[in-house]
């Protein structure tokens, strides 16, 4: 086999490009640049999330009863409360295409000068962008999601 048919093999089969790379660095600076100004991050409207997630926060928020609840109170994306603004910065650990469309982020998020937590971002390319599916620990635990639909089965009884 030619190395121009493996290519176009590689390629056909949704093999992610040198965009895609770039774009999923744009995306972490898209999500995480709020925290580095002025201290105050409103992620849950951000426009990084996929469809079925957007759709999961919105029944969420509709399903909520007045205060606070497990999901509202721990910001997943940074796995913090409180967080420097001047010295919050994200590094990229690991970045892993799963299949056509999907990718794994592994995250250090330094919340402070000393303190940091590993965040994974799960990702799926909607169209031409690349969006959050879901975000959990660096141990592949509970995510975002199960966390939601957890919430709103408290929130039912």
């Amino acid at each position: 086999m030619s190395v121009a048919t493996f290519a176009s093999l590689l390629l056909a089969a949704g093999a992610p490009s040198l965009g895609d790379g770039r774009a999923l660095d744009a995306l972490v600076n898209q999500i995480y640049d709020p925290y580095r100004g002025d201290g105050h991050a409103e992620y849950w409207n951000a426009p990084i999330y996929s469809t079925q997630t957007r759709q999961l926060i919105q029944m969420w928020s509709q399903s909520r009863r007045h205060g606070s609840d497990d999901v509202s109170e721990t910001d997943m994306l940074c796995d913090c409360q409180d967080w420097d603004a001047n010295a919050f910065h994200v590094e990229t650990i690991s970045r892993q295409f799963t299949g056509p469309g999907r990718a794994v982020l592994l995250l250090r998020v330094w919340q402070t000068k000393s303190d940091h937590s590993n965040v994974r971002l799960s990702l799926i390319k909607e169209g031409s962008r690349w969006t959050v599916e879901d975000i959990g620990d660096s141990a592949g635990g509970s995510g975002l999601r199960s966390a939601l639909g957890r919430a709103m089965s408290k929130a039912r009884r």
